[in-house]
């Protein structure tokens, strides 16, 4: 049996890395939905002002 080829290690390792922020992306971009449909974030106003005391 032969090893693997070095150049094609490379490009499997940067297929997998790319694949794993592009699925961090889609998670933040899902979560960020769900949190606007449950009411959790306000639509037109991302950042509430903190109340004084």
């Amino acid at each position: 049996m032969t090893g693997i080829d070095p150049s094609l290690a490379a490009i499997i390792s940067g297929t997998i890395v790319s694949a794993a922020i592009i699925n961090e992306i889609i998670a933040v971009l899902l979560a960020k939905a769900a949190f606007r449909r449950a009411g959790e974030i306000d639509p037109q106003q991302t950042q509430k002002p903190h109340p004084t005391a």
